[in-house]
Order: structure tokens, then sequence, then C-alpha cells
């Protein structure tokens, strides 16, 4: 049966939102022992979360880190996030310059030397003939142009 993508005729639906959860997950009685063990686990990830996001900003290797980022110190940034993730490991804020310092990583070594990539092509002998060459050619052409008046 083909699929009109108007009216969407022929399409499957999909459960959106709390329908496609499934079942709520059954969870022990709360008078359990596993009850409270559950709750200490959950209770212990919240404190955990919240530590690293405390600490992490107060810690001088995350300043340093910022300080070498602003100073655009690529390379000494990339491992100084190397070592703090050794430390914090899962921080969003960590996980932030990651993608920031790949970002700026990424762009130095697209854009920059663009200049040097000129000179560099006008080093080899046989470019230099060629600019010459056309140049002599345009010139001839604005010769005769001029004579042909």
């Amino acid at each position: 049966m083909p699929i009109d993508e108007l009216t969407g005729d022929g399409m499957f639906e999909h459960p959106v939102g709390d329908e496609a959860a499934g079942p709520t997950p059954l969870l022990p009685d709360g008078d359990s022992e596993a009850h409270g063990e559950l709750q200490c686990a959950v209770d212990h990830i919240d404190r955990a979360v919240a530590d690293t996001s405390a600490d992490i900003s107060a810690d001088p290797a995350y300043q340093q880190l910022v300080l070498l980022m602003q100073e655009g110190r690529w390379l000494e940034a990339s491992a100084a996030l190397e070592a703090l993730q050794a430390r914090y490991p899962g921080s969003p804020d960590l996980q932030q310059l990651r993608q920031l310092l790949a970002l700026r990583l990424s762009a130095e070594r697209n854009w920059s030397g663009t200049g040097q990539r000129w000179t560099a092509a006008l080093k080899t002998p046989l470019i230099r003939v060629l600019i010459a060459a056309n140049l002599v050619l345009w010139l001839l052409l604005g010769i005769l142009c001029l004579l042909s008046r």
C-alpha cells in the first residue's frame, strides 16, 4: 500500500510520550529492604551529580583549563581536559568544553596557514613559469587590441 505523505495514510502509528515508555516498572514495597537499597543508590547518584557540578568550577585545574582555552592554547587545553575528565567522568561542563575544544582545534587545523599555501605554491618553478607566461600573453593581447584600433 503506497504512503500518502500529505495525509499520512498507509503509515504505521508509533506511540509517543508516556505511551512509548511501556508499562511502569514494578518497584519493591515501601517496607522492603530492596526499596531501601534502591533509594540509597538513587540518593548516592543524586549527591554525586550535585557534587560533580559544584566541585568542578572550584577546582584550580578547571580554572586553568578555562584560562588555556581563553588564551587559545588548544593543545595544552586538550591535555588538561583529559586529566580533568579522569577525575570528573561524565561532567556536563567538561563535555561542553570538549565539544568547544574539538571545534576550535578543527577550525585552527582547517583555516590556519591559508596564506602559506599561496606562497608555497608560488615557490614551485612550474607555477612561476605558468604565471609569467600568462602575464606575457595578456600583455600581448592588450598590445594587439590597442594596435587594431
